[in-house]
């Protein structure tokens, strides 16, 4: 994951592969083809080592114990095997069905297992007597995915169809009562998955209609949507107010996004189809917006109507950067494909001056805060300071430094730091007024692509082509706070809002949003634990909600877990890096019965258990 290299291929199937699935610990992959056959691997060295034969395979599930794993065929059976010995331990009685099983899911206590079939019709099955406990749903439509939440007490499922008129909506049932408790409405096509979050209270849906929704389990409310660009994302940006976030693909296409919601406000269509989109950057003010593309012009837009304001030709190939002036008045642009800069007058289109002395491809450019200084990186390695107003060079870093082609730099906010990114993905951090190397990370194994600062200049994200984990770093001790992973590839841009709670990147098809964990406010020096620390909750006994508070001394991964009186785990409240101090997160109990209820705090090495008692 780390680099995107193939480590193994699995190879015996004779057939297409129709479903996978990894074993909880991730020692094993499942395969299933049509070729009458199930393969499991080892995933460390790649061999195989059971084969199950049966024909027709298009969906698996592992138990998440990884001691079971079940199969649906097309002609309609589901059969569990038992996955160390690979004998079949169970076949259950579809009674007559001859509609393919296109989704399993087994229950988290692994006590029940849920099918989806072509009849439209969602069967809950016991696992340890195999027989079916209940049916969800009644239509034509087939059943495309299916979900049971982490406690247990409710089931999701998503629809697909044929004819013209098809369900786009999610059902949601309490499981007890087998009763439809919920739709979700939203999708323009088929629904093709549905997850829980661990917590249970989101839903995730994605659908034909190229977009991710997450919706909030209690109130069936969309709250957040996710459209992936048709090509690769480039750039990603926020407007100064934070309030909206651009992405440029190699589609043509530039997209304007609400950052609260994800919700696309507007789309900005290159001149011509064939051209990509390289670069995205905000006017100070937020009213227009600056598209690079790869034939080497730059496309200002009106943010506020969508409008062509201006096209800026003088670069020979693909736009790697381009930069406004801290006032709004200029554009400076840079090529790869050229050694020079060219600084636009934005009111006429026309080139004010050309800054030349490279001796290789313009990487990156960025003004300083106070406009007083434009700063230009190269693949020659340099990162070279111009005067705006004369064009004059004032300052170059970098030079003989063997750190490899810059490929991307910032400046701190204040303007009195600069940090470059290089091809062997270690940043450096200078002195912008004397060029003297301050720091030196080592981000990334290679091409450092990308760089942001955090608003207060504490922090900085980094971001690689060959690296899918994008990292916050404390400038002041060099440590890396905090690792944002998910990506399916490489990382070709980030972006901090202005307030610095969120982090946008882009990578493959997709521009991301991500929240950015911050420190925990101290009044004085004394407050701060001494010791990682799990407080009672509060109120207790507690009905509906509760709050948990917990205190770390030192930054850590944490997570917090909720279990029953025997032992399983119902919901995780928090898993996620925290910085030192105190904090705090709601529980809210749902239908759960009442009881005895324990909370776990892990952190590090540590862990710490506290009980509650729920009252409904």
């Amino acid at each position: 994951m780390a680099t995107g290299a193939e480590e193994h291929r699995f190879e015996d199937h004779t057939h297409e592969i129709s479903a996978l699935a990894f074993a909880p610990d991730g020692a094993h992959l499942a395969s299933g083809s049509r070729d009458g056959s199930v393969m499991l691997w080892d995933v460390a060295t790649g061999d195989r080592k059971r084969r199950f034969s049966i024909s027709g395979v298009v969906s698996i599930a592992y138990s998440s114990d990884g001691t079971q794993i079940a199969t649906g065929t097309a002609g309609g059976t589901v059969v569990l095997w038992d996955a160390a010995t690979g004998a079949e331990v169970r076949r259950f009685n579809l009674s007559g069905l001859r509609q393919s099983i296109n989704a399993l899911a087994f229950s988290q206590d692994g006590t029940h297992l849920a099918t989806g079939s072509n009849d439209g019709i969602v069967r809950l099955w016991d696992m340890a007597t195999g027989t079916e406990v209940g049916q969800f749903g009644s239509q034509s439509d087939w059943v495309s995915s299916v979900a049971i939440s982490p406690d247990g007490t409710h089931l999701a499922a998503g629809y697909s169809g044929i004819g013209p008129v098809y369900d786009r909506r999610i059902r949601l049932w309490d499981v007890a009562s087998g009763t439809e408790v919920k739709r979700f409405a939203g999708h323009a096509h088929e629904v093709s998955s549905v997850v829980f979050s661990p917590n249970g209270e989101r839903l995730a849906s994605g659908s034909y209609d190229q977009s991710v929704r997450l919706w909030d389990v209690e109130t069936g409310v969309e709250v957040r949507r996710f459209d992936s660009h048709a090509d690769r994302v480039f750039s990603v940006a926020y407007s100064p107010d934070g309030l909206l976030f651009a992405s440029g693909s190699q589609d043509g296409v530039t997209r304007l996004w609400d950052a609260a919601s994800f919700r696309e406000i507007r789309r900005f269509k290159s001149p011509l189809d064939s051209v990509g989109v390289t670069f995205v950057a905000f006017s100070p003010d937020g009213m227009r917006l600056a598209s690079g593309l790869k034939d080497g012009t730059v496309q200002l837009w009106n943010a506020t109507t969508g409008t062509s304001e201006a096209r800026l030709d003088g670069h020979t190939g693909d736009i790697f950067s381009v930069a406004y002036s801290p006032d709004g008045s200029r554009v400076a642009s840079g090529s790869y494909y050229d050694q020079f800069v060219l600084l636009w007058d934005v009111a006429t289109g026309t080139v004010e001056r050309r800054f030349e002395g490279h001796t290789s491809g313009i990487t990156s450019v960025a003004y300083s805060p106070d406009g007083a200084r434009l700063a230009s990186g190269s693949g020659d390695g340099t990162v070279r300071l111009w005067d705006p107003d004369t064009g004059n060079e004032r300052l170059r870093v970098g030079e003989g430094d063997q750190t490899g082609a810059v490929w991307t730099f910032a400046f701190s906010p204040n303007g009195t730091r600069l940090a470059s990114g290089s091809a062997n993905g270690i940043v450096q951090l200078w002195d912008s007024a004397t060029g003297t190397e301050e720091r030196r990370i080592n981000a990334h194994t290679e091409w450092a692509w990308s760089l942001a600062y955090s608003q207060d200049g504490a922090r900085l994200a980094t971001a690689s082509l060959y690296d899918t984990v994008v990292r916050l770093w404390d400038l002041s001790t060099g440590v890396n706070e905090q690792s944002f992973t998910g990506h399916s590839g490489g990382v070709t841009s980030v972006s901090f809002s202005p307030d610095g709670t969120r982090l946008a990147t882009g990578s493959g098809l997709t521009a991301w949003q991500w929240e950015v964990a911050s420190p925990t406010a101290v009044t004085d020096a004394g407050t701060l634990p001494s010791t990682i620390t799990l407080g009672q909750n509060y109120p207790n006994p507690f009905n509906p909600a509760t709050t948990i508070t917990y205190g770390l001394h030192e930054p850590a991964h944490v997570r917090l877990h909720v279990f029953n009186a025997l032992g399983r785990r119902i919901t995780t409240l928090v898993d996620r890096w925290e910085f030192a101090g105190l904090h705090e997160v709601n529980f809210r109990a749902g239908s759960l019965p009442s009881g005895v209820y324990f909370y776990r705090l892990e952190a590090g090495t540590t862990s710490i258990t506290a009980q509650m008692q729920l009252i409904q």
